[in-house]
């Protein structure tokens, strides 16, 4: 416990070994052009990992970091695997290449995390991911690669927020707000974002489009309960490659009724360009709350069944607080819920 690591300028320093190296309440400082490789099995507990955005921790073999402040230092992952966890991190660039990674719980903030041919399971859930404007790049992108659970995540306020290229993704109750584009499907995408397929019960609000697609494969978004709200120019706009006079089926998600927005056309080489006709039901009445077939437990509010009791966006209870603005939901005396109420 209680290291400390300096990197001098343009210094390199090399972990290696067969066991694990464990830092526990230290600090690993970084001046610029200065590189660190990591070869054997290092764990990060509370420490913290700050310096310059041009030095570099080069990890090629499991790196846990918990409950740690990283800050400006990029962090470059090859062929192994990554678990953060509770952290806070800053202006930060992490790219990983062939890493299987669990990234859980951790605050981003004017950050790039980006993979590329991920393998094996991963997730990216829980995190709170605030973006800014002038980014080299979206806040989160996921490239190729194995399947990638994103779930219960809030991304706010940037231009690009979450990019899917050519990769296969669950989404489930997450929410976007006030990005230029909240989310871009790019190229051959498996993208589930209803309940059917393990996804769903995503939240979009003010941002300036809320879906663009790229050429992109139509998500499974048909009874996805997802809710789809304010926004500046569309609510969806590009290219989906679908088979020719197909309709794009968005039953069972709410939409803002006072919008209509949908300016989507065909990439299909033999209906190139060709608008795409899209299907809604504004008289569905869509509950959203998370979890909704889950066990409710006396500490568990994921299902809510009090009177007149308010409840979020993944169903728990919540308590109403004076001068606070957001969206909640509320179960009558007679078991109806009032959607998408806003507290002034």
């Amino acid at each position: 416990g209680n290291n400390h690591m300096i990197l001098d300028e343009n210094s390199q320093c090399s972990i290696i070994g067969d066991g694990t190296f464990i830092v526990t309440e230290g600090t690993v400082n970084f001046n610029p052009e200065s590189i660190l490789n990591q070869t054997c099995h290092i764990q990060l507990i509370n420490t913290s990992i700050n310096g310059s955005i041009y030095g570099t921790w080069k990890s090629e073999n499991k790196l846990y970091v918990t409950e740690c402040d990283w800050n400006r230092v990029k962090l470059k992952s090859s062929n192994t695997r990554l678990f953060l966890y509770e952290n806070n991190i800053s202006r930060a660039t992490i790219n990983l290449n062939n890493t299987t990674f669990n990234v859980s719980n951790c605050n981003i903030y004017y950050s790039i995390f980006k993979s590329i041919d991920h393998n094996s399971v991963n997730h990216f859930s829980g995190n709170s991911i605030e973006s800014e404007y002038g980014l080299m790049g979206a806040s989160v992108e996921f490239i190729s690669g194995t399947i990638v659970n994103i779930q219960e995540n809030v991304f706010y306020e940037g231009e690009l927020g979450l990019i899917l290229d050519n990769s296969k993704s669950n989404l489930k109750c997450n929410r976007f707000s006030g990005f230029d584009v909240a989310l871009t499907l790019r190229g051959k995408n498996t993208t589930y974002m209803n309940p059917e397929t393990g996804g769903g019960y995503n939240v979009f609000e003010n941002n300036g489009l809320h879906l663009n697609f790229d050429c992109s494969q139509p998500p499974s978004i048909h009874k996805g309960k997802n809710k789809f709200g304010t926004y500046g120019t569309f609510c969806f706009s590009g290219t989906l490659k679908m088979i020719c006079n197909n309709i794009f089926h968005l039953e069972g998600n709410n939409f803002n009724v006072t919008q209509s927005g949908f300016n989507i056309f065909n990439c299909n080489p033999n209906c190139l360009s060709t608008s795409i006709i899209t299907s809604i039901n504004l008289s569905d009445e869509i509950v959203i709350s998370c979890n909704d077939d889950s066990t409710t437990t006396s500490d568990d509010g994921k299902k809510v069944y009090l009177e007149n009791s308010g409840f979020d966006l993944l169903g728990r209870e919540i308590t109403k607080e004076e001068n606070k603005s957001g969206i909640y939901f509320k179960r009558r005396n007679d078991g109806h819920v009032y959607k998408n109420l806003k507290l002034d």
